[in-house]
């Protein structure tokens, strides 16, 4: 556990949020 963790966790949940307003 680190903030290199969180750092993917955060790009990963940007990167969904972008795909499914764009999907949208």
């Amino acid at each position: 556990g680190g903030p290199i963790f969180v750092l993917i966790y955060i790009l990963f949940v940007v990167f969904v949020t972008k795909d499914t307003e764009l999907f949208y």
